[in-house]
């Protein structure tokens, strides 16, 4: 299970806006370049999916894209990101 947000949410400090969303994608905004960008709803699932199951993912593992990597990572539950170690991993492990 993955969070909701609504259409107009703003993540990374307003960096990145949530503009659409369908049974498939999330379409998101760069506010400062004005561009578009796609997060599909498989890539959060499988992301929520590898957390649940104990995984460590390294940064930019899920997407080469930091924007889609924040987004997926900010619509999955029970995780959270360790900096030091540059890895997303389920809360509590």
């Amino acid at each position: 299970m993955s969070k909701k947000f609504k259409i107009g949410h703003l993540f990374k400090d307003g960096a990145y806006k949530l503009v659409s969303a369908d049974d498939k994608r999330l379409t998101c905004m760069r506010m400062k370049k004005k561009t578009l960008f796609i997060v599909t709803r498989k890539m959060i699932a499988d992301t929520q999916e590898r957390i649940d199951n104990g995984e460590e993912i390294t940064f930019r593992t899920i997407s080469y894209t930091s924007a889609i990597e924040h987004v997926v990572i900010k619509h999955c539950t029970n995780v959270v990101s360790d900096a030091k170690r540059r890895v997303y991993r389920k809360r509590g492990s």
